[in-house]
């Protein structure tokens, strides 16, 4: 039989499939920790040479601690922004509720117990508000309130450490160190972050002012 010439077909090739854009974000982040552990690890021999007396051991400890902790929430907010950002809000407005509460009960500042039963409280509200219930106006009252938050206490962690420092729950007393009262800020500006991420599935709205078709939660 005669040759018709035709070649045989070519199975076909698979495309590679695009990498994940959320498995290199949190590559990067995983690197930006190492890199800041690394880094601080270096810095702290040098600091260490001019005051013999830190407690190097440590200051390294709360260091890795508070960037594990961050580096940790960021890649979560990468994976499921709309779940971690909100019980970031209500973990941090629980934490502030619990420390107004040990501030009254050890005799601290009134003033410092009230801002931090006053702004955990509307956290948590607003964080149930913008969860559960998909309200625009909770959403941006909650990225507003954590970035205000994040801002003021970056600066002001020095001041809110040495007041709550000391204070005892159930006969143990907490020390809080520099690094670790500069989690809560971190956590803060992680939340915003999500929060922001989240901003597409608020702008879609019903005619009504509703929102139309949410979005299942992530």
């Amino acid at each position: 039989m005669a040759d018709n010439g035709d070649k045989p077909a070519k199975p076909a090739v698979e495309s590679p499939r695009p990498p994940d854009p959320r498995v290199q974000t949190s590559i990067v982040i995983t690197v930006g920790v190492i890199a800041a552990n690394a880094m601080f690890f270096v810095l702290s021999m040098l600091y260490a040479n001019e005051r013999p007396q830190t407690d190097l051991g440590q200051v390294r400890y709360e260091f890795a601690k508070m960037t594990i902790v961050l580096g940790a929430a960021g890649v979560s907010c990468v994976f499921a922004p709309r779940r971690s950002a909100h019980v970031l809000a209500l973990a941090t407005a629980a934490g502030e509720i619990i420390l107004g509460c040990l501030a009254l009960s050890n005799s601290k500042p009134i003033v410092l117990a009230i801002a931090l039963l006053v702004a955990g409280g509307i956290g948590a509200w607003l964080a149930y508000l913008s969860w559960f219930q998909r309200s625009r106006a909770a959403w941006s009252m909650l990225a507003s309130l954590s970035s205000v938050l994040a801002v003021c206490l970056i600066f002001g962690a020095p001041k809110v450490r040495s007041q709550l420092d000391g204070v005892s729950f159930l006969g143990i007393h907490l020390d809080i160190g520099l690094w670790t009262a500069l989690i809560y800020p971190g956590l803060k500006a992680v939340t915003v972050v999500a929060l922001w991420m989240l901003r597409d599935d608020y702008r879609r709205r019903s005619p009504a002012g509703s929102l139309a078709s949410p979005p299942p939660v992530r």
